[in-house]
């Protein structure tokens, strides 16, 4: 093996071949390399002995630079690289696991290349915080950038499965002096920070981003709009988080120097927690809990919607209560009016009646011739009394023609005045019930509306959703 110059050598690899040239002179005074992840172990391991020498979340990783440089004719170099398990330096509480093909800082226990390595975590050297390989993703690249004939991409697309996908880019999110920051690859974060604008209190943001850029805005307490968010709000308005507004704020009473007055929390500083997302779920799992979901009730909409149906039933009460009054008018009137009749003439006209009648004509003597008879020789009239001839039977027809005079009641020239009904059991019922239901309306009247003035009681003076 033969000393190389770097001024000889114009491969693109600059690290690798500082790296192998070093290791090929045995000069191992770096206790930081840089890696690429070949595999991760993610299974949990239950065996004490083993879990002390390879613990959950290990990683393989190809060391860049490390290996023996071997010139070869035609200034052409090849070099053997190990592959070795690197455990987690810091605690596995909090980890950032990289994907397989992604660079990685490790360091080691001394500065032999054979002691013990540890891996502290994803190399910073891309804005991205979503899936970047060694090379930018690219195989070629990373040849030229490593050394390493490794093809990155390829590896990482076998995991795919495991592993987020890498169209979904983000960058870390806007932060001010101080924050802490927690970011996922796939867009998700929490955020530690405080309000700028106000108290400076704390503000706890977490949630999920919806596209994969935020610019740096001093001035706002979030981080912008985002697909999914939970904020907690530490005396803080309900205005430093979005254009948001309560649709009926809760009036409270404070001491003032000037004594004692009453303001409206429309935007009242206050401790919240906000919750943003197309839809919020809240499940529980005790057994006496609905599988299905129900959707909460919007109080104000609510107390609208009884303010209208109380209104309607009061203006139905107050229209029954007119009929009431209406029915007990005119039974009051019908009971006690009298009046004069009007002058009414009646005019019928005359009428011609036919009838038959069947009479028998006087009876009649016939007078008879008197008897003669001879007495010793004379001869003697002796007279015959007369008979009776009863009388013919024979009909009549007879004609009666009938006139009508003309008959007035009441009027100036017959006045006659209607008397009152007569009181009766049942007219004094009627009297006493409408006068118990006018009574029972207008008691029902008093009701709704104190109904009505209450309905805003079901309201939360705390909770608020839309």
């Amino acid at each position: 093996m033969s000393e190389v110059s770097f001024s000889n050598l114009f491969h693109p690899g600059q690290r690798f071949i500082e790296g192998a040239y070093q290791s090929s002179l045995n000069k191992t005074d770096f206790i930081l390399s840089n890696g690429i992840v070949l595999d991760v172990l993610r299974d949990v391991n239950f065996d004490k002995e083993s879990t002390k020498v390879l613990p959950q979340y290990s990683i393989k990783a190809k060391i860049i630079g490390e290996g023996v440089l071997v010139e070869q004719e035609d200034d052409v170099f090849s070099s053997s690289e190990v592959d070795d398990w690197y455990v987690p330096l810091l605690s596995t509480h909090t980890i950032s696991l990289p994907e397989i093909g992604e660079e990685i800082l490790i360091i080691r226990e001394t500065t032999e290349s054979d002691s013990k390595g540890y891996w502290i975590g994803r190399v910073n050297n891309s804005p991205w915080l979503s899936t970047h390989l060694v090379g930018d993703n690219n195989s070629q690249d990373a040849l030229g950038e490593t050394g390493l004939d490794i093809d990155v991409v390829g590896m990482n697309d076998i995991n795919n499965d495991i592993q987020p996908e890498r169209t979904i880019r983000n960058t870390g999110v806007p932060a001010l002096l101080g924050d802490v920051i927690q970011q996922g690859r796939t867009r998700t974060f929490i955020r530690h920070s405080f309000s700028p604008r106000r108290s400076k209190r704390g503000i706890l943001e977490m949630g999920i981003m919806n596209r994969d850029f935020y610019a740096l805005r001093d001035n706002i307490a979030t981080i912008g709009r985002t697909a999914t968010k939970v904020i907690h709000v530490e005396k803080g308005k309900l205005s430093d988080i979005g254009s948001l507004k309560k649709v009926t704020p809760v009036a409270k009473i404070i001491s003032t120097p000037l004594g004692t007055r009453m303001i409206n929390d429309k935007d009242a500083v206050r401790n919240f927690i906000a919750t943003i997302a197309d839809e919020t779920y809240t499940i529980s799992l005790e057994q006496d809990a609905e599988r299905s979901l129900n959707r909460h009730v919007l109080g104000e909409k609510l107390v609208l919607y009884e303010e209208n149906i109380g209104a309607i039933f009061a203006q139905t009460l107050d229209k029954l209560g007119d009929v009431v009054t209406s029915i007990e008018d005119f039974l009051n009137h019908f009971l006690n009016h009298t009046h004069a009749i009007p002058e009414i003439n009646f005019q019928i006209p005359d009428k011609e009646i036919k009838f038959r009648d069947s009479r028998r004509d006087p009876d009649t003597l016939v007078y008879q011739r008197p008897s003669v008879v001879e007495v010793d020789g004379r001869t003697i009239s002796i007279p015959q009394p007369p008979t009776i001839k009863t009388g013919a039977l024979r009909t009549v027809v007879k004609k009666q023609k009938i006139n009508y005079d003309v008959i007035s009641i009441g009027g100036e020239s017959s006045t006659r005045f209607t008397t009152t009904p007569e009181s009766s059991p049942a007219t004094h019922f009627i009297d006493t019930s409408l006068g118990q239901r006018k009574n029972d309306f207008a008691e029902q009247i008093n009701e709704l509306t104190t109904l009505i003035s209450n309905a805003r009681d079901i309201l939360s003076k705390r909770h608020y959703l839309n």
